[in-house]
């Protein structure tokens, strides 16, 4: 039988002062350590794993986000510039 662990459960879970971390409940205190010593370990080859579970895509859908980002910026401030201007017209 398997059972299917929602969101709910988790934060039940907390509130109770345990938490889910992995495939096994731990006391919620310890969590945020666990957490932080997982991201310490993989931190320097996270790239390196973004590459080989993406085959390198990440790198592409990174390099579009940016260019999106920035057009989003030149769109806003290319908008300000019309609309003060208009105000002070």
């Amino acid at each position: 039988m398997h059972i299917v662990w929602s969101a709910a459960m988790t934060e039940k879970m907390e509130t109770l002062g345990s938490a889910a971390f992995g495939f096994r409940q731990i006391a919620a205190e310890e969590k945020q350590e666990l957490v932080n010593k997982v991201f310490s370990r993989v931190a320097s080859r996270y790239d390196q794993m973004n590459d080989l579970m993406s085959g390198g895509l990440h790198r592409l859908w990174k390099d579009d986000l940016a260019a999106m980002l920035n057009l989003a910026a030149a769109t806003s401030v290319a908008l300000y510039e019309v609309f003060n201007q208009r105000r002070e017209d």
